[in-house]
């Protein structure tokens, strides 16, 4: 599914909103390096990837899904998270 979406729109914009989709994981950041903006909102994620090699991100939204704590860990402290409503 978000193969499809970075193929279709080829990954020119800064901006990615992957939310709603019932996302359960998320795979090839490595295709999103220049991302500023990743929306994953209102999904199923009950973990995180590695978001150290997204260089450029400054903002990520993963309310709605069911992250807990240690995993917002993983976020890199320069990039603003908003993860409210979140539950195991």
């Amino acid at each position: 599914m978000v193969e499809n979406y970075l193929m279709k729109n080829e990954c020119d914009s800064r901006e990615l909103n992957l939310s709603g989709l019932g996302l359960t994981c998320l795979y090839h950041t490595d295709k999103m390096v220049l991302l500023r903006s990743l929306d994953l909102s209102n999904n199923c994620l009950s973990s995180l990837p590695d978001l150290s090699t997204l260089c450029c991100l400054q903002n990520i939204n993963v309310d709605g899904n069911q992250l807990q704590s240690q995993e917002l860990e993983k976020v890199p402290p320069q990039v603003t998270c908003s993860a409210q409503s979140n539950s195991t």
